[in-house]
């Protein structure tokens, strides 16, 4: 693989919001010392990018957030309506004034 195309396989993981280790296989030998340096030289790029981490937030997530707390408005609301109902009701049956409704 060339250089280019393994950072491209990498780049979700090198440039995400990810933790990522790199093990770089080297070799003690002569014969392999160009690819070894080349090899060190790539881990030490990856290994300085720094990222920036930010939320992944689905706009569906934010949605569901907001629909969520509009149905715990109405809740109460009917909650309220209910009891100001009850109220209504039993004012109406003890002899309260009349033309009160429920």
């Amino acid at each position: 693989l060339q250089r280019f195309e393994l950072t491209r396989m990498l780049q979700d993981s090198l440039g995400g919001n990810s933790r990522t280790l790199m093990i770089a296989c080297i070799s003690p030998s002569d014969v392999h010392f160009a690819e070894t340096l080349n090899t060190l030289k790539y881990a030490n790029r990856a290994k300085n990018i720094k990222n920036k981490v930010v939320a992944n937030i689905n706009s569906q997530h934010v949605e569901v957030s907001r629909l969520t707390e509009r149905i715990q408005q109405l809740q109460t609301e009917l909650s309220h309506m209910r009891q100001y109902q009850s109220i209504g009701r039993s004012l109406g049956a003890a002899g309260g004034p009349e033309g009160v409704e429920a």
